[in-house]
């Protein structure tokens, strides 16, 4: 009998941590922590290889670290676990919009910019509020164009659905169609509106510094937003810190700043 309850104590106790396993993991991921949110996933992973919210978060992680081709397949499979998951929806079709980015030739491009436009509309049609999905899918317009799907006048629309259900990110939708057209003084003055309001900002103070390189002008103004940004914590939707320090390099360097205009993921 003591030899069969210590297998039963062990797994009952197994079960009993998972939950709070997977919220430690969960807030590491959640802190940027993601070197440490790895390993927490790793080991959960395990025990519970097909759970789709740890598949969800090691996609999401492998992501991060622009391993594509690993991050579809395990996004994939969440969402083969969790069909009507919008938050996987929308990061499966975060993986293969970023594979499309930076695929060699046409046909994968082509390939993986369908599924992602395909996963985008799923993600909104499972959850319409969802202010990161429709904030993917104008991003997705706007750098497609109408002939395979995209176009900016379906990037606009998502914009002004995105500024009903949030103004704040609609703010930030706004801006980065505006810095996206180039003009750049629409941009700042709706990045100042937005600032004055939500100083802490990440992605606003990002793309202020962002503006400052493109347009060459503003300059300590782009500066000291992008030291903003390294004072505060990046979400999954922002660029890292790497990036911040990146452009901070292109602001010292003022005969590249002006050629500086990069696309946002």
């Amino acid at each position: 009998m003591k030899r069969l309850a210590l297998p039963f104590l062990l797994a009952a106790a197994l079960h009993a941590a998972e939950p709070a396993a997977l919220a430690h993991a969960t807030a590491l991921y959640a802190a940027g922590r993601y070197a440490e949110a790895t390993a927490s996933f790793e080991e959960i992973a395990r025990h519970e290889p097909a759970a789709p919210a740890v598949l969800y978060h090691l996609g999401k992680l492998v992501l991060h670290r622009r391993d594509y081709p690993r991050a579809v397949e395990l996004l994939a499979r969440a969402a083969q676990a969790a069909p009507n998951d919008a938050a996987i929806a929308l990061w499966l079709g975060n993986a293969h919009a970023w594979s499309a980015s930076v695929a060699e030739s046409l046909g994968p491009r082509v390939s993986h910019g369908r599924q992602a436009l395909a996963h985008y509309r799923r993600a909104v049609e499972l959850d319409p509020s969802s202010v990161p999905a429709r904030f993917s899918l104008m991003n997705f317009y706007r750098h497609v164009p109408a002939l395979l799907g995209g176009g900016l006048n379906r990037a606009c629309a998502q914009a002004a659905e995105i500024d009903r259900l949030d103004p704040v990110a609609g703010a930030h939708a706004r801006a980065l169609l505006a810095f996206h057209q180039q003009n750049f003084d629409a941009a700042r003055a709706t990045l100042q509106q937005l600032l004055a309001k939500k100083p802490a900002h990440y992605a606003a103070n990002f793309l202020l510094g962002r503006l400052a390189v493109a347009s060459g002008r503003h300059r300590d103004e782009g500066r000291a937003a992008l030291e903003r940004c390294l004072q505060l914590t990046p979400t999954e939707n922002d660029e890292p810190h790497d990036e911040a320090r990146a452009l901070l390099a292109q602001l010292d360097r003022p005969t590249l700043a002006a050629a500086a205009l990069t696309a946002t993921r």
